[in-house]
């Protein structure tokens, strides 16, 4: 009986802490990265004005869209129209500075150009279509440039993975602290 009672109370707790020990960051992101291939099949990759940060185009979910309706915004604002976008990618990324940490999720989203009239957002300096190693090569955040890799590399593939990005001394480093895996094939 007094194995039952103690079975009973480690449950208990464990039930009750379980929500606290769960709440790392009440401040969580999500980002929608989305991978625009056009018929050349080299991706859209974007310098942001006044710094040398090469990135995809992508935005931070928020309150008033969907995802959908978010993905097509932010191509639409480089001219483009895109087909369905396909995810790719689920992520997380957490960061750690000298003060804080953060989580984010990263979702990768795939799509292809259906067409395009070049615009340039005001916040962008520069638009480039180049190949996926090349894009991988000039990404300014190695977290990126590994996602791309591997998302080119197989494409049927749902990946899963998690990166540590530690910014300590002014100086930023980046780990993959949980390697590639898949979530499920795609066709």
């Amino acid at each position: 009986m007094k194995r039952i009672k103690n079975y009973l109370l480690t449950v208990l707790l464990f039930l009750m802490i379980t929500p606290v020990l769960g709440q790392y960051n009440n401040n969580l992101t999500v980002f929608h990265r989305i991978l625009l291939y056009n018929d050349a099949n080299e991706l859209l990759i974007v310098k942001i004005k006044n710094t040398d940060i090469w990135v995809t185009p992508g935005l931070y979910q928020n309150k008033t869209q969907d995802i959908k309706k978010g993905l097509d915004s932010i191509v639409a604002t480089y001219g483009v129209m895109q087909s369905e976008p396909i995810l790719k990618g689920v992520f997380t990324l957490q960061r750690k500075t000298d003060s804080t940490a953060s989580m984010s999720v990263r979702n990768l989203f795939v799509s292809h150009v259906q067409s395009y009239r070049p615009k340039v957002p005001d916040i962008i300096e520069e638009v480039k279509w180049v190949s996926p190693a090349e894009a991988a090569k000039m990404m300014s955040f190695p977290h990126i440039s590994e996602m791309i890799l591997q998302t080119s590399k197989y494409q049927q593939t749902l990946w899963g993975g998690a990166f540590t990005i530690v910014r300590s001394n002014g100086k930023t480093t980046s780990e993959m602290s949980v390697p590639f895996y898949s979530l499920g094939k795609q066709k």
